[in-house]
């Protein structure tokens, strides 16, 4: 079997949809807990988020799609009232061009859901846009924003990858006379497949990023730095089970601010409600999932860990446990459903000086559908 043809039916084993049509619905519960409020200014943390994405094709080489989040968050801070805010987070339009080699993404998201935040909402906003903190949710209130992606397979074992990013106009802050805008993104990335094996896959991965200043009316205001992303992933089967090892390496630049940081710090680039942080920070992890048939469902066990330098320095680790269960509706298509949950303890320190254990619960469904 050509290494193509190995990636396609291990990526199949493990989930990932290959059918033109398909659509699925997510909805997720978060729960955090810190063991010392005082050091973080927070006491609990919670998030409910549920989506919707579906593609279809036009053509035999053009499909298209759309997906939109609704969000609801609440937080406790210590010594305050209980904050919420609960709208439309994302929305997105895309089409997906495919020929021969080449693959070209085209997306647009409009502006949407709660916008002109007040200096509450936009820190529990921000809360969700951390780097440490696995939210699906990366904030509310943003503006428009575009991008192209562009994909080029070379040879049978090696991916190119580009994308440009470009956002648009808002008003972060109710009453303020902010206009805010997120600086151009730039990606390069490339991915190496090898197949050690007949029913194996190795894969290298990188991915750096480079955004131009965010602006206030139209002056830099802040640079957020470059930023790199390396992963080694590999797929073996021992007898009836599948196992996927991943490592992942994060780095963030040390970012720029052209104003004193406290005239920016609640807009969204945020370490845990830190504001504009512009120390670097690498963020390392890794990841153990073993997804096996018991009887008619596959068991999916996952264990991670992960260790933060830098800006927000934090030690997690997390377990968790799925089921996929394939069903037969009298309706086209395979149908599937996906309970879910895991739990993660750790430390975490968003801020020079202070630190807090914290403790998380996380239960989501998926409900997946697969055309023919």
């Amino acid at each position: 079997m050509r290494t193509p043809a190995k990636v396609a039916v291990l990526l199949s084993v493990l989930g990932a949809p290959l059918a033109a049509q398909q659509a699925s619905v997510v909805t997720t519960t978060q729960g955090l807990t810190f063991d010392d409020p005082t050091e973080v200014g927070l006491e609990a943390y919670t998030m409910v988020t549920s989506s919707f994405l579906g593609s279809h094709p036009i053509t035999p080489w053009l499909s298209a799609g759309a997906g939109v989040r609704f969000a609801r968050a609440s937080m406790t801070p210590t010594a305050a009232a209980t904050v919420d805010l609960a709208s439309l987070s994302s929305t997105e339009v895309f089409a997906v061009a495919r020929r021969g080699r080449v693959q070209l993404r085209g997306s647009f998201a409009p502006a949407v859901g709660s916008t002109r935040l007040s200096s509450e909402h936009l820190v529990l906003s921000s809360l969700a846009g951390s780097e440490v903190l696995p939210f699906p949710v990366r904030g509310w209130g943003r503006g428009n924003g575009v991008a192209l992606d562009a994909t080029v397979r070379v040879g049978s074992a090696l991916e190119l990858l580009a994308s440009v990013r470009r956002h648009g106009w808002y008003t972060p802050i109710a009453g303020d006379p902010l206009e805010y805008r997120l600086g151009p993104e730039v990606r390069l990335g490339a991915r190496l497949f090898t197949a050690p094996s007949a029913l194996s896959l190795v894969e290298v991965g990188l991915v750096m990023s480079r955004n131009g200043a965010d602006q206030n009316k139209r002056q830099d205001v802040f640079d957020p730095g470059t930023r790199a992303r390396l992963h080694v992933s590999g797929i073996f089967p021992i007898g009836r089970a599948t196992f996927l090892l991943r490592g992942d390496l994060y780095h963030r630049g040390m970012g720029r601010a052209f104003e004193p940081v406290e005239t920016i710090e609640l807009v969204p680039r945020s370490v845990l409600g830190g504001g504009n942080d512009t120390r670097a920070r690498t963020i390392y992890s890794a990841t153990l999932e073993t997804r096996a048939p018991v009887g008619p469902v596959s068991m999916i066990l996952t264990a991670s860990g992960q260790v933060g330098q830098g800006a927000g320095e934090s030690t997690l680790a997390w377990g968790g446990l799925a089921t996929e269960i394939e069903f037969r509706p009298p309706l086209p298509g395979r149908w599937f459903i996906v309970p879910s949950g895991r739990v993660f303890t750790g430390r975490i320190a968003p801020l020079r000086g202070y630190e807090s254990s914290v403790a998380a619960w996380e239960v989501s469904g998926v409900l997946r559908w697969e055309g023919r």
